[in-house]
């Protein structure tokens, strides 16, 4: 009867899926601990995009996005830009660090805020150790798929 994650000292995982507001000077890095990780699929880039725009957005109706390795993933990302469009979210959407050790999600937060000099960088921590969510993954493409084709 294994008492918790923290029975056997083993190293935990952490990802990480970062957002950079040039306008703010700001960067947000979503820090997903592995029991709070649901993979790379579309329902959590989009909910960390939508979480990032409700969060940290400026409010503004436009926005301008570079995003990579979405290929497999494009088609729902733009069903969700249309839909922040169709919302009035939107009026229109155009499209390093060091090896170091970290003991817990919580350091790896501070290495991500203390990685800029100018106080850019935020941490987003997208469940807390106690299991309490504070960005949930939403299925968007479920949600999305019956109004677009």
């Amino acid at each position: 009867m294994q008492p918790g994650p923290i029975y056997f000292k083993t190293p935990g995982k952490c990802a990480i899926f970062r957002v950079m507001c040039e306008g703010l000077r700001r960067q947000v890095d979503f820090l997903i601990d592995e029991a709070a990780d649901t993979g790379k699929g579309e329902n959590a880039i989009i909910s960390y995009v939508h979480y990032y725009f409700n969060h940290h957005g400026l409010g503004d109706k436009d926005a301008h996005l570079n995003a990579d390795n979405y290929t497999n993933k494009i088609n729902c990302f733009l069903w969700y830009l249309v839909w922040r469009i169709l919302m009035k979210l939107h009026q229109s959407i155009k499209r390093s660090y060091k090896v170091t050790f970290v003991s817990s999600l919580f350091e790896f937060a501070r290495l991500v805020e203390k990685s800029s000099n100018t106080g850019v960088n935020k941490a987003q921590l997208v469940e807390m150790h106690d299991g309490r969510v504070i960005d949930p993954v939403y299925y968007w493409n479920s949600f999305l798929s019956p109004y677009f084709k």
